[in-house]
C-alpha cells in the first residue's frame, strides 16, 4: 500500500473547504479512491473472518496489496482461525497502522476518530451472539467514515431540516428515546 500511494494521483485524502451560508470550513476530506481503499480492507478482513480465518494483526501497510483496478488484499496467508482476540487484532491493526496515513498535519477526516473507536472496541461475539456480530461488521463496512465530506454534510443538513419541520411533541418523543436505555441488542453495548 505504501508503494501504491507514492505514485502520482494516488492519495488517500485532500484539503478541502466546504462552503457553507457564505462561509467556507476547511475540512479533511477522504478521495474517492482512499474510500474504496479503506472500504475493500474492511470488507475483505470481515469476509476472511466470516471465513473462519484470520491474520491475528500479524501484518502491516507493507503487506497490503492495492492493484490498479483499486482491488485490496493483504498479501499474507491467514494462518489463524478467526476467534475474537485474533479478529479484534486485525481491527486494531487497521485502526493503528492503516487510519493514520488518512491524517494531513495531524488531523483525520470527519467520523475518522469514531471509526477508530468502533474497530479498537471490538466485540465479543461469544458474548454477545453471532447476530451482533453479523451487525458489527456490517456497520465498520458501512460506516459514514467511508463517505465523502459532502455527503456527510448532507446528511447532517437533512437530519437538521427534519428538526426544523418537527414539532415539538415529536422532539419530545425522540428525546425520549434517546435518553433511554441502550436496547440489549445493541451491538455497541
Amino acid at each position: 500500500m505504501r508503494t501504491f500511494l507514492k505514485l502520482r494521483g494516488y492519495h488517500l485524502t485532500k484539503p478541502r473547504h466546504i462552503r457553507c451560508d457564505g462561509f467556507f470550513l476547511p475540512v479533511i476530506d477522504t478521495t474517492q479512491i482512499g474510500r474504496i481503499i479503506l472500504t475493500k480492507l474492511l470488507t475483505m478482513i470481515t469476509r476472511s473472518h466470516k471465513g473462519g480465518r484470520s491474520w491475528n494483526g500479524h501484518w502491516d501497510l507493507d503487506h497490503v496489496m492495492v492493484s490498479d483496478s483499486l482491488d485490496v488484499k493483504i498479501n499474507l496467508p491467514c494462518n489463524y482461525q478467526a476467534a475474537c482476540k485474533t479478529e479484534a487484532h486485525d481491527f486494531l491493526r487497521v485502526a493503528t497502522d492503516v487510519l493514520p496515513e488518512y491524517e494531513v498535519g495531524g488531523k483525520r477526516p470527519g467520523l475518522f476518530r469514531h471509526l477508530d473507536k468502533s474497530l479498537r472496541n471490538y466485540i465479543d461475539h461469544l458474548r454477545y451472539g453471532s447476530a451482533m456480530l453479523r451487525k458489527f461488521q456490517r456497520f465498520i463496512t458501512i460506516h459514514p467514515a467511508l463517505k465523502s465530506s459532502l455527503t456527510r454534510l448532507q446528511i447532517i443538513d437533512n437530519i437538521y431540516s427534519a428538526h426544523l419541520a418537527t414539532t415539538d411533541q415529536v422532539k419530545r418523543l425522540l428525546l425520549l428515546i434517546l435518553d433511554s436505555v441502550t436496547l440489549p441488542e445493541d451491538w455497541r453495548v
